[in-house]
């Protein structure tokens, strides 16, 4: 989701697809203007990305914002009393 980092309003809403980028609109983008790029949920299996805030420049140039999912990694470890130690 893009974000109005001044406001806080829903400037832009899109579902990632696997492997595709995902393009905002110029149309929807101000230069000068400061937005915020959210991750409402990330795909199963990733963890939820940090929000990055980005400002798109006063020329109005395309610029590439990059936000990357990691693989979510859960470490057990299994603990067994050796016999008669607690």
């Amino acid at each position: 989701m893009l974000i109005d980092a001044v406001t806080k309003a829903e400037i832009y809403r899109f579902t990632k697809e696997e492997s595709l980028p995902v393009l905002i609109p110029s149309d929807v983008l101000i230069p000068g203007n400061e937005y915020i790029l959210h991750e409402d949920m990330p795909p199963d299996g990733y963890a939820k990305e940090e929000d990055i805030r980005f400002a798109v420049n006063k020329e109005g140039v395309a610029e590439t914002i990059v936000m990357q999912d990691r693989k979510t990694r859960i470490y057990l470890k299994r603990w067994m009393p050796i016999q008669g130690n607690l």
